[in-house]
This record gives structure tokens, C-alpha cells and sequence, in this order.
């Protein structure tokens, strides 16, 4: 009993507390006994939602985590073939300026012979090299 419980024996001695009372100790142990059982499928429940949102949590973190590898996985791929492209395209430009270095030097020789004075190598660059080259060299040496 509780501490502040009345005496239901001394009450249930007179009517209509003899029947009365009996039914209301009934009905407040009833009650009781269903708010304890409230209480523990309330508890039950928060036990088996917290599980739930702690699995849900991790499963979205480990998501996350595995993304997040993927993506930086490649971001590293990418910054490397970056790289490369940059180190490809420079050692490229670099022939392409040496090529055409070359050519342009191959084209001064050539102008130079053709601009040799008059003698056998020019004739027989003239022959090769037909009337559209002459007419530009000579086109170049009138001032």
C-alpha cells in the first residue's frame, strides 16, 4: 500500500463502500497493471526505433564514407592524368617549335641557294624547283 492509502478494511466495513470499494481496488490495480505494461511497450518501442535509427545512421555513414573514397580515389586519377596531359602537351609544343625551327632553317638553305649568283647550282635549282619559287625569290631580291 501506499503511504497515504486510507484504511479499506475500516471503510469496507460499512455500506455502500463494502461493495464499492472492492470494485475501485479492482479497477485502480487494473489500471496500474496497464500502465505498467504501457510503460514497457513504450520503452520496447523506443528501444527497437533507437536500433533502428542507429542502423539507419551507420548505413547512411558508411554510404558516405564509401562515396567519399570513390570520389577522392578519383579526384587523384584525375589531378595525374591532368598532369600528364600537361607534361604531354608541353613535351609536344616543344617538338612542334623544334620542327618548325627545322623547316625554317631547311627553307632559308634552300632560299639561299637559289639565291646563289648566277652559275650551275641556280640553273639546275631552277629547273627543280619550277617558276613559282624564281619568281619569288626574284621577287625578293629587286629592292
Amino acid at each position: 500500500e501506499e503511504p497515504n492509502e486510507p484504511d479499506w478494511g475500516k471503510i469496507m466495513q460499512h455500506e455502500p463502500a463494502q461493495t464499492e470499494v472492492p470494485v475501485f481496488l479492482t479497477g485502480r490495480e487494473r489500471r496500474e497493471a496497464a500502465c505498467t505494461r504501457f510503460q514497457s511497450s513504450i520503452e520496447d518501442y523506443h528501444a527497437i526505433m533507437d536500433g533502428y535509427a542507429q542502423e539507419l545512421t551507420q548505413t547512411v555513414a558508411n554510404l558516405y564514407n564509401t562515396r567519399m573514397v570513390k570520389l577522392n580515389e578519383h579526384e587523384q586519377i584525375l589531378q595525374q592524368e591532368y598532369a600528364v596531359n600537361d607534361e604531354s602537351r608541353g613535351k609536344m609544343l616543344h617538338t612542334l617549335q623544334e620542327s618548325s625551327a627545322a623547316i625554317q632553317k631547311t627553307f632559308q638553305e634552300m632560299i639561299m641557294r637559289v639565291m646563289l649568283p648566277n652559275g650551275g647550282p641556280q640553273e639546275q635549282q631552277e629547273q627543280s624547283l619550277g617558276p613559282g619559287i624564281l619568281t619569288q625569290v626574284a621577287s625578293l631580291e629587286s629592292p
